[in-house]
């Protein structure tokens, strides 16, 4: 997903329980603080080193691209009944 969207020049939000992020498209990689709310600005070359490094379970990725680091915690998947259907690990 976030290849379909930054890399097509468009933005890219999520909301977690107490703050939210959000990857943007740029010539120049960069991040910071708006308030509650983390933006990233990838260029190119940290935007494909990102989605080549992320995998779909908990851990630590490190960018080499720029100075970011990203870290994936577990995730519990729940129904309208609070019934977890899946854990992301």
């Amino acid at each position: 997903m976030l290849s379909a969207r930054v890399g097509k020049g468009r933005k890219l939000y999520l909301q977690g329980p107490n703050m939210g992020i959000g990857f943007e498209p740029g010539e120049e990689g960069r991040f910071g603080l708006e308030d509650d709310f983390a933006v990233v600005v990838l260029d190119d070359g940290a935007l494909k080193e990102l989605c080549d490094v992320l995998q779909p379970h908990a851990g630590v990725y490190p960018l080499s691209t720029m100075p970011l680091t990203v870290e994936l915690v577990p995730t519990l998947i729940k129904d309208q009944d609070d019934k977890i259907l899946e854990v992301i690990e």
